[in-house]
């Protein structure tokens, strides 16, 4: 077979291998993003990824390279290069594929510094004193143990990534939480550091066969390093022979240890001065300076790499079994990274033209970079933040160390970057490099010297880059060259300075004296435009568009004759996404904390996250929750994978957080971080916001309004069902999105049940009722003696005790927690003590946090935990003693028992248990949830835990039971989560509501939050990326980190993922949209046999178009536009009446004519004009006569359309004028997926009357067709409309005495025909019974018939109409019905469930 090979990997090194493979003949394959494409052009194959996290994701890479039937995948260096799990898979494909590089064995021990310097100990190899930690108390152990400086280290970092060097042990705690956010496995240990003069990093290049057969390749130098980053690597080193053979040795014999095979580098740190040296680690891949040993040894290594994974190949084989004779020639390689050196490194993202680079060439020079698509594609490519900053190596060979010095110096200085900020509207800066660094590196006399050690560029980089700036500055053009000018250039003079850094611009010329002309208006307002003389005076600097100073005259100061101007650029604060979304600090307020570099936010401060979440707090406690001290890191950075922290510049309290700073965000240079307050300043109180108190009232409404329904006595029944089965574990778990009723359905037992209720925070602002913060911190804080799974199963048991020990005195009333409520008595009934208990706990509590009772009650239990784990004989046992912990629980039990056994007598429910789930330090599969499931295993006890949660996977929370599983797997059986759950209040209307009152903010709120949302916009929302992230990350599984290439969907793709939000119209506020994102709307169910009075509630709160945006992808057909169009028409109409974006009343409804006006503003006349059809029958025959009064004047002023959503109705029958006031009373329209019911859809209206009465009660039905056959005219369709006789559809009663004198409107959305037309129907068949109807004919999908569609969109429509688009079938794996099921966590592991969600027989839950 052909060997054919896959590069999971991308940029220079990609192209490097995609070369040396087809030099060998083989086919190539490479995989891409569609911004980040250059390699695939060197390929005969491209695949392209769906995110930047596809290279890291095993499966993705295995299934790619065997869909393409490879024989080999090459991993290059990073990414998965040194995951044993990639070889492993590769194995495991038909058939299977070979992974170039070592074995899975091999991999597992190289990739893990530790277990390498266990191997290099073994072999009697040098290494540092060092150890594996776990606290930043195991590293002040060991560094006063050994003394300073120490260094911590990531196991599994690389590139200068997760190392920080320690010189005191004040730096201790800052650099052990860097390093262990820089390790993807969060696992650190800490060695002695050697650094300082002397110290240099040499490694040596190893080849093997995986026979044993090993050899070496001389070493090279990397010891221009900047935070650990090699910049400047040469080979071979300067070293003795005699210095470098004990590292040869040393290196040889790990390998043939390891029966090592492919290419390897086994590094080493060496002191030139006393000859010292030890052992740092193995890197098991090409590494990105292999080039320079390339050029000294002269062999292509990429090549004799893949050979030696091909059959009967060998060392032998390839004549490379003997050692090389020692090098003659020197190699330098630089490394040009996009990284703006005068503002300490920092990325400089922006975009780079072919036309604005000139590379060195000559003999011995090779420029190895990504810049470049061989000729496919556009000759422009973009630097970004997702990959590292590399741009490209310069490779440079000579006879000499001084000849090949001469010609890097060269080189360096050849190289051009014009820094002109892109014409393209991108938005991005200009590309700034570290050119002059490496300039400065050579021309640096300690270079020629050898006088370099690992630190050397930090301590010397301020000369370097000035001796730098100074040889690229020497770029200037011949005395006498001329240019012709070329086409119509509008240049005003030669490009100069520094071009060699990427660092120069093109100079614009301008002279002193130069007169302008300054045109001010506001934006759409020529008229109030002003004009103003700008004269330059003289000129200081002109680097135009980096710097532009000098002196100038104004009419804009004329009291100022002569102003000093400095014009500077600066990195856009916005880069990765819209404008507005962050704000500039202003560098003259001192209060103000910008950011110094651009990079994604991976932490911030936990006074920024109280504000981002509280809003403001005037309270002594919260005061104290904002205070940081001078030093102290308020949002941590991560910059090309290292982090890096912007620091508190003085002591003082964290005033507001910028906007948009969060984690998860891009951010750029100047952007607004906080804003601090000086400790000694007098705070003064905030401004109130009352905009959003609506949204926090809702929530607080819907928990105080009267319950309604059983669903805590179907909890009750379910808890108690479980706890009786022995063979299940004594807890479960309830899994809702937000705002469907489990806190409070979880309180509404508390009051017949003992429950001690616990509300954890999650991260994101947690609705009501209040978080109990400190107890929440306590729990989810690392503990320092905790690091272990005994210890953190140790502090959960004593967290119990201390809980039942606080919980039994509040029983004994003995505990004085200046509460006026009734004492516990010796005859209270346990139905009695819960009711009590409650009331203490939950009774009354307001939306701004819980009442002082129990706050002071899970203070006084963190106070008895603390002191129970520090007591000596806890630290002492290795296992916690059950006794204590068993007669705290029984002095509560003992007042709760009454005979029955078959029910728990305790029950803890945490609320928003999902805080618990995150993954411990350096084990990902263990949380604080499985120890504390681990812990409430304990059958001993009557006692039953709830884990309620709005998100997070299901199988976190319900961890199934493995009888092979690790410790922390659960004993028992676990039983499925209690998923059938929502409030039902809305089921029984008491005959006196009108519109005012279903419309009015108390009445909504009791609906169940959030309905406090109102409208979305009148257009395709194609630009909101909040929006689309949601979406997105739902139905496209596009993970968290690639949210920012939200541009890269298509348009059916982007309507499928807005279309989550169809029946959620928003007010567009921050605050507004993080309730929607977190509470959406409960999806229903009605029947025929049982109505609204004993509704079905389906978990989902994912509306009705989250299911049918997955048919479309899936490639069925369902009625989303129509749907669609409805929802924006509505919207349309009531901010276009109501004139506001409000919460109730107006704002919420609009009138018929109004909504039709919306929907179809282009046939509005022909709409409004149209007269009607009076449809009856009588005992002489049928017959059929015009209405007298056209639509408009029909439904006028005395109509209301209150239609914020839609439900799903399972039986025509349910569309009956009784049952539509129900649905109108919640404001929600009907859609009929059944084919037979004779309608697709309704949207109810109140006829001539404000009062909710089924008399009062009509409906636009409708009929929605795609098939073709159906042209301009409906006569071939006639029977559509009879089919939507109100009295057969069930819509009035047939067996109503009197007929009904309310009108309907019937329409027919002939969707596929090709010519768009309306035309009013003005014949009918008669029904049964007597009936006014306006019948409405809509052919086609365009701009020419709907108001809601115009010329930009109308194709997106049409995407979403075909339904079996191809392009619509994205992101759908064979398991495509159990994501559809995943949309709902907790569904997917309920077959019965989910089974009576899609059956269409009526059957209703028993749950």
């Amino acid at each position: 077979m052909a060997a054919k090979v896959l590069v999971a990997n991308r940029g220079e090194i990609a192209i490097r291998i995609l070369r040396s493979a087809r030099e060998l003949g083989w086919s190539t394959v490479a995989v891409y993003l569609s911004n980040d494409a250059s390699h695939a052009g060197y390929a005969d194959e491209a695949v392209k990824l769906e995110s930047v996290g596809d290279f890291m994701n095993v499966e993705v890479i295995a299934a790619t390279a065997s869909r393409a039937k490879c024989t080999h995948v090459h991993p290059g260096y990073g990414f998965l290069s040194e995951n044993p799990e990639l070889s492993q898979a590769l194995s495991k494909c038909a058939p299977a594929i070979t992974f170039v590089g070592p074995s899975p064995d091999t991999l597992r021990i190289a990739s893990d510094k530790m277990l390498s310097r266990e191997l290099a100990t073994a072999l009697k190899v040098n290494i540092a004193p060092g150890r594996r930690v776990s606290s930043s108390q195991d590293v002040l152990a060991f560094g006063q143990q050994v003394g300073y400086p120490v260094m911590i280290k990531a196991l599994d970092g690389g590139g200068g990534r997760g190392i920080r060097v320690v010189s005191r042990a004040e730096e201790v705690d800052e650099a052990f939480k860097r390093c262990l956010g820089e390790s993807p496995s969060k696992q650190v240990f800490v060695e002695k550091a050697l650094t300082g003069p002397g110290w240099k990093h040499i490694e040596v290049q190893v080849i093997g066969d995986g026979t044993g057969g090993v050899n070496h390749l001389w070493e090279r130098e990397c010891s221009v390093q900047r935070r650990f980053q090699k910049i400047v690597e040469t080979a071979p080193s300067r070293l003795p022979r005699s210095g470098v053979q004990p590292l040869i040795n040393a290196s040889l014999s790990l390998a043939v240890k390891l029966l090592y095979k492919g290419l390897g580098t086994f590094e080493f740190l060496v002191n030139s001065r006393t000859g010292e040296w030890v052992f740092l680690e193995i890197n098991p891949r090409v590494q990105v300076e292999h080039t320079v040993t390339e050029e000294v040894v002269d062999l292509d290594l990429v090549r004799a790499q893949l050979l030696l994974f091909t059959p009967n190949v060998s060392l032998q084989t390839l004549s490379l079994d003997q050692p090389l004779p020692p090098p003659t020639d020197f190699a330098v390689q630089l490394r040009l990274t996009a990284e703006d050196p005068s503002k300490n490194f920092q990325l400089s993202p922006g975009t780079i033209r072919a036309a604005d680079l000139t590379w060195p060439a000559g003999r011995g020079v090779r420029i190895d970079t990504w810049l470049s698509s061989n000729g496919h594609g556009p000759a422009e490519w973009t630097v970004g933040t997702e990959f590292d900053s590399l741009l490209a190596k310069f490779v440079v060979r000579g006879r000499s160390f001084e000849e090949v010095t001469q010609k890097a110096r060269r080189v360096v200085r050849e190289f051009n970057l014009i820094n002109t900020n892109p014409g393209s509207g991108s938005g991005m800066s200009a590309v700034r490099t570290n050119a002059a660094v490496l300039a400065g590196v050579l021309e640096h006399p300690d270079w020629l010297a050898g006088d370099i050690d690992t630190l050397w560029l930090e301590r010397n980089a301020a000369m370097i880059l000035d001796l730098g700036n100074t040889a690229v500055g020497k770029r200037v053009a011949p005395r006498g060259l001329e240019f012709a000018p070329a086409g119509n250039s509008s240049s005003t003079g030669p490009a100069a300075g520094g071009g060699g850094g990427g660092g120069g611009a093109t100079i614009t010329l301008l002279q002193p004296g130069s007169l302008f002309t300054l045109t001010l208006s506001p934006p759409d307002q020529k008229e109030l435009e002003t004009k103003h003389t700008l004269t330059l005076s003289s000129i200081g600097r002109n680097t135009f568009p980096e710097i532009l100073s000098g002196v100038l005259q104004t009419t804009l100061s004329p009291s100022t004759p002569q102003l000093a101007f400095k014009l500077e650029q600066s990195t856009s604060a916005a880069v990765g996404s819209g404008g507005g979304e962050f704000e500039l600090a202003d560098p003259n307020d001192a209060r103000h904390v910008g950011v110094p570099l651009t990079g994604k936010v991976v932490e911030v401060h936990s006074a920024l996250l109280f504000l981002q979440k509280a809003g403001s707090s005037n309270s002594t406690k919260d005061r104290e929750r904002l205070r940081v001290r001078k030093g102290e890191a308020l949002v941590v950075l991560s910059v090309m994978k290292m982090e890096n922290s912007v620091v508190a510049p003085f002591d003082g309290f964290v005033e507001r957080p910028g906007k948009g700073v969060k984690v998860g965000a891009v951010v750029g240079e100047g952007t607004l971080a906080c804003v601090l307050e000086d400790r000694n300043v007098v705070r003064t109180a905030p401004r109130e916001y009352t905009e959003h108190a609506t949204t926090l009232s809702a929530a607080e409404l819907a928990w105080t309004a009267e319950y309604q329904g059983d669903a805590d006595k179907a909890l009750w029944a379910y808890l108690a069902r479980l706890y009786c089965d022995f063979r299940l574990a004594s807890y479960s778990c309830m899994v809702q999105s937000s705002g469907t009723g489990k806190s409070r359905t979880v309180d509404e037992m508390s009051k017949a049940h003992f429950v001690i209720p616990i509300k954890l925070e999650d991260g994101r602002k947690s609705g009501y009722p209040p978080v109990d913060r400190e107890l929440s911190l306590f729990l989810t804080s690392s503990h320092m003696w905790t690091q272990t799974e005994v210890n953190y199963s140790k502090f959960f048991r004593a967290f119990l005790q201390a809980l039942f020990e606080t919980t039994a005195l509040v029983l004994k009333n003995e505990l004085d927690l200046h509460s006026h409520l009734e004492p516990f008595e010796d005859d209270d009934t346990p139905e009695r003590i819960a009711s009590k208990f409650r009331e203490r706990m939950s009774s009354d509590v307001p939306i701004e946090g819980h009442r002082s009772y129990r706050t002071c009650f899970y203070n006084v239990v963190i106070a008895a935990t603390e002191e129970i784990t520090a007591s000596k004989e806890f630290k002492a046992q290795t296992a916690f003693p059950m006794a204590p912990l068993e007669r705290a629980f029984e002095e509560v039990a003992q007042r709760l028992r009454s005979g029955n056994s078959d029910s728990p007598l305790v029950v803890i429910a945490f609320d928003e248990a999902q805080a618990l789930t995150d993954p411990i330090y350096y084990r990902a599969d263990w949380s604080r949830l499985t120890v504390l499931q681990r812990v409430f295993s304990i059958r001993s006890l009557s006692l039953f835990t709830l884990f309620v949660s709005s998100n997070g996977n299901i199988d976190q929370l319900s961890r199934a039971y493995r009888s092979d599983g690790p410790w922390f797997a659960p004993r028992n059986l676990v039983g499925p989560p209690f998923v059938t759950l929502g409030f039902d209040q809305f089921a029984k209307l008491n005959g006196t509501e009108d519109l005012e009152l279903v419309t009015s903010f108390d009445t909504i709120a009791r609906f169940g939050r959030p309905l406090s949302a109102t409208l979305s916009c009148s257009k395709i929302p194609l630009g909101h990326d909040l929006k689309l992230m949601y979406g997105a990350l739902k139905l496209l599984n596009i993970p968290f980190d690639d949210i920012p290439n939200l541009k890269k969907l298509n348009p059916a793709q982007i309507l499928a993922c807005l279309s989550r939000w169809l029946p959620i119209g928003l007010t567009w506020n921050d605050e507004a949209v993080e309730q929607v994102d977190a509470h959406m709307r409960i999806c229903l169910k009605a029947d025929q046999l049982h109505g609204f009075e004993n509704i079905v509630t389906i978990a989902s709160s994912e509306p009705f178009l989250s299911e049918t945006a997955y048919y479309i992808m899936a490639g069925m057909r369902m009625d989303c536009p129509k749907a669609y169009m409805d929802t924006m028409a509505r919207d349309a109409a009531v901010l276009r009446t109501s004139g506001q974006e409000i919460y109730a009343g107006h704002g919420r409804w609009c009138t018929v004519p109004d909504f039709l006006e919306e929907l179809f503003r282009p046939g509005l006349e022909k709409i409004h004009s149209a007269y009607g059809l009076v449809l009856d029958a009588d005992s002489q025959g049928s017959h059929c006569k015009p209405h007298p009064v056209p639509l408009k004047e029909t439904f006028g002023i005395d109509t209301a359309v209150y239609c914020t959503h839609f439900l799903k109705l399972h039986q025509s029958q349910v569309v009956n004028t009784k049952y539509l006031v129900r649905l109108y009373a919640r404001g929600a329209g009907v859609l009929c997926p059944n084919p037979y019911c004779g309608i697709d859809g309704a949207i109810p209206y109140l006829y001539n009357s404000t009062k909710l009465a089924a008399s009062n009660i009509g409906a636009i039905l409708w009929r929605s067709t795609t098939d073709k056959e159906y042209g301009v005219t409906p006569q071939s369709a006639l029977d559509l409309f009879w089919e939507m006789d109100p009295y057969e559809t069930g819509l009035f009663n047939v067996d109503d005495k009197e007929p009904v004198e309310v009108p309907i409107i019937r329409i027919v959305f002939a969707l596929g025909a090709e010519t768009p037309s309306i035309t009013i129907i003005d014949h009918g068949k008669p029904g049964k019974k007597k009936f006014t109807t306006y019948d409405i004919w809509v052919a086609g999908l365009g701009p020419e018939v709907f108001g809601v569609v115009d010329a930009d969109s109308a194709p997106v429509w049409q995407a979403l109409l075909r339904g079996k688009d191809e392009r619509l079938r994205f992101a759908v794996s064979k398991e495509g019905e159990e994501i559809l099921k995943s949309m709902t966590p907790g569904v997917a592991e309920d077959e019965a469930h989910w089974n009576s969600w899609v059956c269409e027989d009526g059957a209703s839950e028993s749950d």
